[in-house]
């Protein structure tokens, strides 16, 4: 049957009637590209790349010259790809530059970065493209190489300002619990420059953000707010509390710091733990530590970074008792190490069924001055259960390490809960990258890396567990980099990662400089009935004219990982698939890890079938059989052109079976993928 007559049969899946065993266009050739110049240069798109060569002066180059690839969106889009760009006028006081480009205009990629990462948003039906710009045309033509390229379904985004200048909402973030019975649950945001620096927090309704209580600090330059953790309930009303940290309160000396707890339904204030030294900075970070004294009450995990008991800013983190506020469990650090600059509840790693706790000291001299250290803790007994730093290479001066911790859950699937340890000063890249890893809970060993280097600087400033936002079955993880410690004028960066191997998922950058998005991330939970979680993003400003901004954001991914691989002779076999789902452009299936020249057909459906079959599920609808096909030794790579007429919210899944010996009953299956159109 030929392809005219399957699009007859079955138009919503001729986007692979036509799939043949051959190369097939991916990546940058997902768009039909259109270049320019200006009289010099050149240029080109492959599968997998795009190199443009910059104007050269004597080749009818004129100043403010660009040489670009344009093409155009065919929906809302954000387009992120890794760049690299040589001989960018080296010893002139001129240099060339890669531009993005949006419906003519032209944005100056940072000039201080010649290895980094673009990522550009893009509406629908808008012109966009790349281009290496010239400001002299001398010294030789710069040449641009941009690979690979990611590009999304840009999310639904939702943007709630707070109501003073130079407030600093955004700063922190919690969510609580479900107040109003929609099965949303409500959030909690700080602003620790409000009200001549007192501080207050403003409580919300998770489906709208309308203000259903705020909380005021105490005295001015409290900064209360600052630091926001949701808690069990403490007061029995059957409702989750909301813990506050005042870092620079004076309740028990000058910047001794505060934390206090409120009642989740009402925001009435129910005790407050006072630091108990002057310079603590008690409340700098808050957690919930879990339940770890067995009352059924959830105690309160606190960092006192600046706590000098054990030497000057040795810092200190203590776990007070959920029902009466003692001190239960307590570590210290070593002169300058900071303990208690980050704390986190990380589950029950040791198996004792108690959590236990991670605590960051980001200024300990581990292996270099401030190179930083992060521990696990026994939350029964107190214990150090792990000592954890940079793996890939030593952690450099003012590396950071531990100045974000955070419990993801099981990620690599041993029935231990898993952790992330975020570096912001690491150098372990191109210059001050920052750096964010996962670390196995059961042995310690690093799981996953992500860096900088290609991302933008100080990558792990803030960290949370984001829940599995792309439907593969594993958690994955949010990283921040606001550059608030380290460049406060950064517009800042957040990026969704897949904790298990560091896959780029979704990146969103501030909108101006000084914004500092990423000062605080967390995961919202499913607010829009779409099955996977909704991410919050703080950007607080440091802008006085500005009062800081909440970002409600609801990803969308044009292909997610469905699961459920067969085994075969080589393990699970791995099926990818690229290419917007738009009329007339490439889709591109890639299946790849099988033995060499065994019989394969493609499954494809309009609807997830879900059904045991021969030793694994069978997760489309068959309602399209691509038969023939023979696995290679490298990778399969199957094109072919998405249809008109699919409408929005189609969504289509693909799955590959083999005819494997080593399978459970003579086949093996690749993991299904599955496609949405926007």
């Amino acid at each position: 049957m030929n392809a005219s007559v399957l699009r007859l049969l079955v138009p919503r899946t001729a986007l692979l009637a036509a799939l043949a065993a051959s190369p097939a266009a991916a990546q940058f050739d997902q768009f039909i590209w259109t270049y320019s110049d200006s009289g010099s240069g050149s240029g080109s798109v492959t599968s997998d790349k795009m190199i443009i060569y910059g104007p050269e002066d004597g080749d009818g180059c004129f100043l403010g010259a660009t040489n670009a690839f344009t093409t155009v969106a065919p929906y809302s889009l954000v387009v992120i790809a890794d760049f690299d760009i040589v001989n960018w006028d080296k010893g002139g006081s001129d240099f060339d530059y890669l531009v993005t480009i949006v419906n003519g205009e032209e944005t100056t990629v940072s000039g201080s970065c010649f290895d980094c990462q673009v990522v550009l948003y893009v509406p629908a039906g808008a012109t966009f493209g790349f281009g290496v710009h010239s400001t002299d045309c001398k010294y030789g033509a710069a040449i641009a190489t941009l690979s690979p390229l990611l590009v999304q379904a840009a999310p639904d985004v939702q943007v709630i300002n707070g109501s003073q200048p130079e407030s600093h909402f955004g700063a922190a973030l919690a969510v609580l619990d479900d107040l109003d019975g929609d099965g949303i649950r409500e959030v909690a945001v700080g602003a620790p420059w409000a009200d001549a620096g007192a501080g207050r927090v403003t409580m919300h309704v998770g489906s709208n953000y309308s203000v259903i209580q705020e909380l005021v600090g105490a005295a001015t330059n409290d900064h209360f707010g600052a630091a926001l953790a949701a808690v069990g309930d403490l007061d029995g009303d059957g409702v989750g509390e909301l813990l506050v940290g005042a870092p620079d309160s004076n309740l028990g000396g000058q910047d001794s710091g505060a934390a206090s707890i409120h009642s989740g339904s009402t925001g009435q204030h129910i005790a407050t733990l006072a630091g108990e030294t002057v310079g603590d900075l008690f409340g700098t970070a808050v957690a919930s530590a879990g339940d770890l004294d067995g009352d059924g009450l959830d105690d309160l995990l606190i960092g006192a970074p600046r706590h000098d008991g054990a030497g000057i800013d040795a810092g200190r983190a203590t776990v007070h008792a959920g029902g009466n506020g003692l001190v239960i469990r307590s570590w210290s650090g070593a002169a300058g190490d900071r303990l208690g600059e980050a704390v986190a509840s990380v589950g029950d790693i040791d198996g004792d069924g108690v959590p236990d706790v991670a605590v960051g000291s980001p200024r300990a001299d581990t292996v270099a001055t401030d190179s930083g250290r992060a521990q696990v803790f026994s939350g029964a007994t107190g214990t150090e259960l792990l000592v954890l730093s940079e793996p890939g290479c030593s952690p450099g001066t003012f590396a950071f390490f531990g100045s974000a911790v955070a419990g993801i859950g099981d990620v690599d699937g041993d029935g231990v809960p898993d952790l992330a340890v975020g570096a912001p000063g690491d150098n372990c890249g191109s210059g001050v990258d920052g750096s964010a890893v996962v670390f196995s809970g059961a042995e310690g060993h690093a799981l996953s890396s992500m860096f900088g280097s290609l991302i933008g600087p100080h990558l792990g400033s803030v960290l949370a567990a984001a829940g599995d936002v792309n439907d593969d079955g594993r958690p994955d993880l949010l990283v921040g980099s606001d550059g608030t410690a380290i460049a406060p004028d950064e517009p800042g960066r957040v990026h969704l990662f897949t904790a298990i191997d560091g896959g780029l998922l979704l990146a969103l950058v501030g909108n101006s400089a000084s914004e500092q998005l990423g000062a605080a991330v967390a995961s919202a939970g499913d607010t829009n009935g779409d099955g996977r979680p909704d991410i919050l993003v703080g950007a607080p400003s440091t802008d006085a004219s500005k009062p800081g901004s909440l970002f409600s954001v609801r990803p969308s991914f044009l292909w997610t990982d469905v699961g459920h691989a067969l085994a075969g002779t080589l393990g699970p076999a791995s099926l990818q698939a690229q290419g917007l789902l738009a009329e007339g452009t490439p889709v591109v299936v890639t299946l790849a890890e099988t033995e060499s020249g065994l019989p394969v057909t493609l499954v494809v459906g309009l609807a997830e079938l879900g059904a045991p079959f021969k030793g694994g599920v069978l997760v489309p609808q068959p309602n399209l059989l691509v038969a023939g096909l023979v696995s290679t030794s490298t990778n399969l790579v199957l094109g072919g052109t998405a249809p008109p007429g699919m409408p929005s919210g189609i969504e289509l899944f693909v799955q590959a079976w083999i005819v494997d010996a080593a399978g459970p009953k003579g086949l093996a299956a690749s993991n299904a993928v599955r496609g949405t159109v926007p």
